[in-house]
């Protein structure tokens, strides 16, 4: 895998996630404590062990806080794995954090929430503004100093060898991935 890092620079970050401004976030979920977000055109793109996959044109991965917000209310978010957004701790498995978020998208899979834009802030930050008052917000909260190598966010182009955009405590790195 070749890669470059770089400072951290607003305008690069905005650039990179600029992509997504205009596409349709229709998948959500999580793996463990990361959260993937999936964007664009669905494509099938089967594997051994997941043969009727599914991804999007781009995906994000986060392994940093974020939340996802409607009209100013917190829909659900990173330290919801702990409890049932709806407080009906029956339905809630903590094994499955990831029912909440699919909850969210399924109730928009008439109308997938479109990026409408992108505002980054100077730590590699960033909040996605969604049709219809939705936002998902990205806050980095590991310092170079005292973890230098963390990954904190990585935007890719599923099954495809392209680049990687991914923020690293230490900075912006973009990579191609020879898969």
């Amino acid at each position: 895998m070749e890669s470059k890092s770089e400072p951290l620079c607003r305008e690069r970050i905005a650039s990179c996630l600029g992509v997504l401004v205009g596409l349709p976030l229709w998948g959500a979920g999580r793996a463990g404590a990361t959260l993937w977000l999936q964007f664009g055109a669905k494509k099938h793109l089967p594997t051994k062990r997941s043969p009727h996959r599914v991804v999007g044109d781009f995906a994000l991965h986060v392994q940093c806080p974020w939340r996802v917000s409607a009209f100013d209310t917190v829909v659900v978010a990173s330290g919801d794995g702990h409890g049932s957004i709806d407080h009906d701790e029956r339905g809630f498995d903590p094994h499955r954090p990831g029912d909440e978020l699919r909850r969210w998208i399924d109730a928009h899979a008439n109308g997938p929430l479109q990026v409408t834009s992108v505002d980054v802030d100077g730590v590699g930050g960033f909040a996605l503004q969604l049709a219809m008052r939705h936002t998902v917000v990205v806050f980095p909260d590991v310092g170079a100093a005292v973890r230098p190598e963390v990954e904190l966010w990585r935007l890719l182009r599923p099954g495809r060898d392209l680049e990687h955009v991914v923020l690293l405590s230490s900075g912006l790195e973009v990579s191609t991935s020879a898969r």
